[in-house]
């Protein structure tokens, strides 16, 4: 732990750069973030508590990236106590199975549940959720989907809604299922629940039915205007009331659908490719497709085949659109060998608009409407193939979807899952020996194959680079290897995607020669990525030697690499121009504000600069009067405009603070003007009222104090302290009403 944490004068609670250095230094976050996760720290007093819940992470299986994101998400996690409140906590989970990596990951993602009373809310809806799904993976995902809910709900409401839900004879297996996709239709009250439930039931939909479930959703999600304006737009096409029921009861989010896109669908089915209304009728479900992204490129290829007698049967396009993307192009495009690339470009749209227009008509008298199943259709065999125009003999990339997933399994040892996932990269590729290499080469690395299939998805340019193993090769020098490798190339792609000599080498030597350890510069290069791997010649040297010639000092370099890396990729004048301005300020390097000074106006573009110093203005400050406030607190400036216009207002008008005074007390802009300047403020009035303080008793020193000791000095007041506090929770309650109601 650095010295600068060592002293209790340090971590005093009126220092408003202590927390925010605690943040960026010892959890790793970015300044920015550690800026806004320190507003709700506020009232912490030593750092001893903090990092005790940061070695009780550790222990527990996080890592640094677990606890980045643990923190930052809920910072407040920082004032808990291990013993009294995350130990019990995490000991309920892990009676429930999960432990280690499993545990961090679920908790660095949903931190919320730490928020919840464990008697009365966690455990009995943890409990609950875990009696209802059979394995831990559903179980975690419940409870990852119910985070936008109050658990506290889980019991009273949604218990009683499964019930109920089950009684009307609607599986379990299927509200599990939707339980995990949209878990706040099981929010709402049993009685609303009931009246959709007989509504839905009433129109003839099944309850028996997997559909009655998604019919109820469908139906919660309309009012009664809009099913009737549906109802009327449907009509208006020729279908009767009974047929939209049994449509509705066959594919329940149809009536989801905006009335416009409705309008499309139907013009498209009916008047383009000349649909019968009853067969529409029968196969609702093809108005829920997307007819960009799937109807139209689906039966575009259809039409190609069967110009072209390749089809020895008319095929259903329903059918058709309901198989996934992967199946669609094995049966109906890899499936032709030679022909794949003329068929997949017609797929993805690539051909010209006439050659489209002229095929659609080759076949506009016949459309695909026979009730054939996709395991039916009979392709000829590709040998046989007249189709026109023919393409150039070049290397595919495999001959089908399933070919090469197998090829994946057998030649790199992935999972089929992962397999599955990866495949679909190589549409993009002629041949696929070099993404082939690359992926054994990831697996032999130690990564997992979860891991390598978010890096491809990630990053799919990590299949053709060549410069692999150097840029590995300069992260294992630095101690990383296996996953740890392969999540931090998952997290900064920017570490596959430029190029090694030109930015990754000469930005290593760079971090090297200002940094002492290795860890250093993962921590910088975890967090920092982006803006370290930017050009060091144009910008990150020039900036170091402007530094330098003002007298910064090496372990000053080290800091402010440390602390905001983004700093120093700032362009080069501009770079000295702020120097410049901090220069003219009569700032000594060496201070501990220098460094805020700087970091702050690298933060700030020159017409945010000046759009803030005009909100100063219109409030009479000088431009003196602002740089003087800027000397003594630089993060006063990286507060939004809106903020200072509300608190300046604040004080100048509401309070009738005279101007100087807050320029020689710029601390007291930066605290919450409503939340605890106005409370206090009523408080020191009527201690001054009462003569029970010295007339001359400064607010701003009544606003340093933490909320603790705040009450603890009213404590002090004796008999007087119960009248104080009255009026200090008066004035917080009356702001609380006012900010709700504002809001």
């Amino acid at each position: 732990m650095s010295s600068l944490f060592s002293s209790a004068n340090y971590w005093a609670p009126s220092s408003s750069s202590c927390i925010v250095n605690f943040l960026v230094d010892s959890v790793g976050l970015s300044r920015e973030s550690a800026i806004a996760a320190s507003s709700h720290l506020g009232n912490l007093k030593t750092p001893e508590k903090p990092l005790s819940v940061i070695n009780f992470l550790k222990s527990s299986g996080f890592n640094e990236t677990h606890i980045h994101d643990f923190i930052r998400i809920r910072p407040q996690v920082l004032k808990c106590s291990v013993e009294k409140t995350l130990k019990p906590r995490f000991e309920l989970l892990q009676s429930l199975g999960l432990s280690g990596p499993e545990l961090a990951s679920f908790l660095s993602s949903s931190p919320f549940i730490l928020c919840y009373s464990m008697d009365k809310h966690l455990k009995p809806s943890i409990l609950f959720l875990r009696s209802y799904f059979n394995t831990n993976e559903e179980f975690l995902s419940a409870i990852q989907h119910c985070k936008r809910y109050k658990m506290v709900v889980l019991g009273n409401i949604m218990k009683p809604n499964l019930e109920f839900l089950e009684s009307c004879g609607i599986a379990r297996p299927t509200l599990q299922k939707f339980m995990l996709s949209r878990p706040g239709f099981f929010y709402q009250s049993t009685e609303r629940l009931k009246q959709i439930e007989e509504r839905v039931r009433e129109l003839g939909c099944d309850p028996k039915s997997k559909m009655f479930v998604y019919a109820m959703y469908a139906m919660s999600s309309l009012s009664e205007k809009k099913w009737k304006a549906k109802l009327e737009l449907l009509e208006s096409f020729g279908f009767s009331k009974g047929e939209v029921f049994t449509m509705f009861s066959k594919a329940p989010y149809l009536m989801s659908r905006s009335e416009e896109r409705l309008m499309k669908v139907m013009d498209y089915f009916l008047n383009e490719l000349k649909y019968d209304k009853s067969f529409l009728a029968s196969r609702p479900v093809l108005f829920c497709y997307s007819l960009e992204k799937r109807v139209i490129p689906r039966f575009n290829v259809l039409q190609a085949l069967r110009s072209s007698a390749l089809l020895t049967r008319d095929v259903n396009l329903s059918n058709v659109c309901f198989i996934s993307e992967e199946s669609f192009l094995q049966k109906y495009v890899f499936s032709f060998g030679e022909q794949e690339e003329y068929l997949l470009n017609i797929f993805k749209g690539n051909r010209e608009n006439d050659e489209i227009d002229a095929m659609a008509k080759a076949s506009s008298s016949s459309p695909l409407s026979l009730p054939l199943t996709g395991d039916e259709v009979n392709l000829m065999s590709p040998s046989n193939s007249s189709l026109s125009p023919p393409c150039n003999s070049k290397e595919m990339a495999l001959s089908s979807a399933s070919l090469r997933v197998k090829q994946l399994i057998d030649s790199v040892d992935l999972s089929e899952e992962a397999a599955i996932s990866i495949s679909h990269q190589f549409l993009h590729f002629k041949s696929p020996k070099r993404p082939l290499f690359v992926l054994k080469f990831l697996k032999n690395s130690g990564f997992h194959d979860t891991l390598i299939s978010n890096i491809v998805t990630k990053v799919p340019q990590i299949l053709t680079t060549t410069t692999l193993k150097s840029k590995f090769k300069l992260l294992q020098d630095l101690g990383l290897s296996g996953s740890d490798l392969g999540i931090f190339l998952s997290s900064n792609p920017a570490f596959i995607t430029c190029s090694t000599k030109k930015h990754l080498e000469p930005s290593m030597l760079f971090l090297k020669s200002i940094l002492k350890t290795n860890e250093d510069i993962l921590s910088v290069l975890k967090r920092h990525s982006q803006h370290v791997m930017a050009n060091p010649k144009k910008a990150l040297l020039p900036n170091i030697r402007s530094l330098l010639s003002y007298g910064v000092g090496a372990s000053q370099l080290e800091e402010f690499m440390l602390a905001k890396p983004a700093s120093f990729t700032q362009a080069p004048k501009w770079f000295k121009e702020i120097l410049g301005k901090i220069k003219k300020l009569g700032l000594d390097c060496q201070s501990n504000v220098f460094s805020l000074a700087v970091l702050c106006m690298c933060s700030l573009s020159k017409d945010t600069w000046q759009s803030k110093l005009k909100t100063f203005e219109s409030f009479g400050w000088s431009e003196e009067n602002v740089l003087s406030v800027f000397i003594r607190n630089p993060l006063l400036l990286e507060m939004s405009e809106k903020k200072l216009q509300k608190v300046i207002y604040g004080f100048i008008n509401i309070l009738n603070f005279d101007k100087d005074y807050l320029v020689l007390h710029p601390s007291l802009l930066c605290f919450d003007f409503e939340g605890r300047v106005l409370p206090r403020h009523k408080v020191l009035q009527a201690l001054k009222s009462k003569n029970l303080v010295k007339k001359d008793i400064g607010l701003s020193g009544i606003c340093g104090l933490t909320e603790e000791k705040f009450l603890q000095y009213l404590l002090g007041f004796g008999d007087e302290a119960d009248f104080l506090l009255r009026i200090y929770n008066a004035s917080k309650e009356n702001t609380r009403i006012s900010g709700e109601m504002g809001g």
